[in-house]
């Protein structure tokens, strides 16, 4: 196909989740599922070089316990694209799995002030083989306006 020339694909996807709220108790269960909608932003890298649709899908969890100013959480999540029909893994440095894990601990210092520590930990999978992890401290806060 000539470089210059537009291609046209159709995208199509569907999510859902749901959340339970009781006495200091959250949990969040969601998910997604596409096909020509890409990975990490909205058709990036959504087709294959010869212009065919790639799928996708994903979700996370999420749980979390406030007690008085303290609330504790625990997330994890996951994205994956699949390759094209007639694509091969072999050499594919193309994303295949990003995942992430967080713990946190948050003080509500103000009605406004919110004082955050979490700890992540993330692995991106390619799917040629290639692989990359990241563990990270975060301390911070967070003002609501």
């Amino acid at each position: 196909m000539d470089p210059d020339e537009s291609r046209s694909f159709n995208g199509s996807g569907v999510d859902g989740g749901v959340k339970l709220d009781i006495q200091g108790f959250e949990a969040v269960v969601y998910a997604y599922a596409g096909k020509g909608l890409g990975t990490t932003g909205f058709f990036i890298l959504a087709t294959s070089d010869n212009g065919l649709t790639r799928r996708s899908d994903g979700g996370y969890v999420q749980a979390t316990y406030k007690w008085n100013k303290w609330k504790f959480g625990a997330s994890y999540g996951l994205s994956e694209l699949k390759l094209a029909d007639g694509e091969v893994a072999f050499g594919n440095q193309l994303v295949k799995r990003n995942s992430s894990g967080v713990g946190g601990v948050y003080y509500s210092l103000t009605k406004s002030i919110t004082l955050v520590g979490e700890f992540i930990d993330s692995k991106s999978q390619a799917w040629g083989g290639n692989s990359a992890t990241e563990k990270d401290l975060a301390l911070g806060g967070i003002l609501f306006f």
